[in-house]
């Protein structure tokens, strides 16, 4: 398999600054390459891979703050 056959463009990913809150970075975020890009000065600076974000959301992480899943349901 090569690697061009895998690679997803940097414009499909959420692009965010170092300042930005995880939250505004989520709000960007593609569900099918759910990776923050991180820039500044036009560079690409860092990548927030998937398994550091699922970490950040995990039900009691940091301050005991709880996320609660939602269903979502078509009206």
């Amino acid at each position: 398999v090569l690697l061009a056959d895998l690679v997803i463009p940097l414009e499909h990913l959420a692009q965010s600054r170092p300042t930005d809150t995880l939250v505004h970075a989520l709000s960007k975020i593609n569900p099918l390459a759910p990776v923050i890009t991180v820039w500044e000065q036009n560079r690409l600076v860092g990548v927030v891979p998937t398994e550091r974000l699922r970490e950040r959301l995990a039900p009691g992480f940091g301050r005991g703050g709880v996320i609660r899943s939602r269903t979502l349901t078509r009206p």
